[in-house]
């Protein structure tokens, strides 16, 4: 989080999207010195339990409306375009982070270096 400028402690975090290159990840996440990162949930079909709880869309993006979200990682390639959009607009009205992982160009992906 502090290399995409959000410096503040107990980042809370929400993603959109589950794949190998996400659960890497968050299992580097859940690897790293005390972060003081929260993954309150993940909006996918299957996510591993030890992971972090499994959210429906609307409960994820109720989240973000109600300022319980610092941070919104998107896995481009699990979503649709319109999900895409509308989370990115919530997330910029709301003033949250956001990142959006590419598999065409992987050397712009989040990289945990804390």
């Amino acid at each position: 989080m502090r290399r995409l400028g959000d410096n503040r402690p107990g980042a809370r975090v929400v993603v959109f999207g589950m794949s190998r290159r996400i659960l890497k990840l968050l299992a580097a996440f859940q690897r790293a010195p005390p972060l003081e990162l929260d993954v309150v949930g993940v909006v996918a079909d299957h996510v591993p339990a030890d992971i972090a709880p499994r959210l429906d869309l609307a409960g994820a993006l109720e989240m973000i409306e109600q300022g319980q979200v610092n941070h919104v990682l998107i896995e481009s390639d699990t979503i649709t375009q319109a999900e895409l959009d509308r989370i990115r607009g919530l997330a910029d009205q709301e003033g949250v982070s956001a990142h959006i992982t590419s598999p065409i160009f992987p050397s712009t992906n989040l990289m945990p270096t804390w």
